[in-house]
């Protein structure tokens, strides 16, 4: 996924154009405000190297092997449609919720849900599979998701996936 573009209307969000909230709000209002889980693009569109190393422009997450970069794209996990309303679907069709378009994204490959306070993702019979961390979901069994969890979706695509207050921290490591 390195260098790999992603086609702006599919994450219309970057790192960046979410910093300015936490200069605007506060912890309570900025966590209020985006009240909804987001995913951030892992090792999608990083500064290229400037060949002495500098990683400047780059943030390191809680897992030393997650790169954040500032213009890391966002998706955040928004109802599209009125039914199910804490159930959130992913996949390359147009009427997922989250829509991913890379090939080896399903047409309807997951889907994410809220009971309670807690979050789970399911994967849907998948071609490529998701997986938490280091372990590949099993088809059609809901597994917990912790903020700052990485999730694979598809052969290649990662994400981090955050809360209100997983990404207010984030955001502040990286403008510093």
């Amino acid at each position: 996924m390195v260098g790999q573009e992603v086609p702006s209307s599919a994450a219309p969000h970057s790192i960046a154009s979410l910093i300015g909230d936490t200069v605007t709000l506060g912890r309570a209002a900025f966590c209020e405000k985006h009240a909804q889980p987001v995913l951030v693009g892992l090792d999608w569109k990083l500064a290229p190297d400037a060949g002495d190393g500098s990683t400047s422009d780059r943030l390191v997450a809680s897992d030393p092997h997650v790169t954040v970069a500032a213009d890391s794209p966002v998706w955040k996990v928004r109802k599209r449609q009125r039914q199910n309303p804490d159930t959130f679907w992913v996949g390359r069709s147009a009427h997922n919720d989250v829509i991913l378009g890379l090939a080896d994204v399903s047409k309807v490959h997951a889907y994410f849900s809220r009971m309670g306070a807690a979050w789970f993702v399911t994967d849907l019979e998948s071609r490529n599979g998701t997986r938490v961390e280091a372990y590949d979901l099993p088809p059609l069994c809901p597994h917990p998701l912790r903020t700052g969890q990485v999730l694979r979706i598809g052969a290649t695509a990662r994400f981090l996936f955050l809360d209100g207050p997983g990404l207010w921290d984030l955001l502040l490591r990286v403008r510093r």
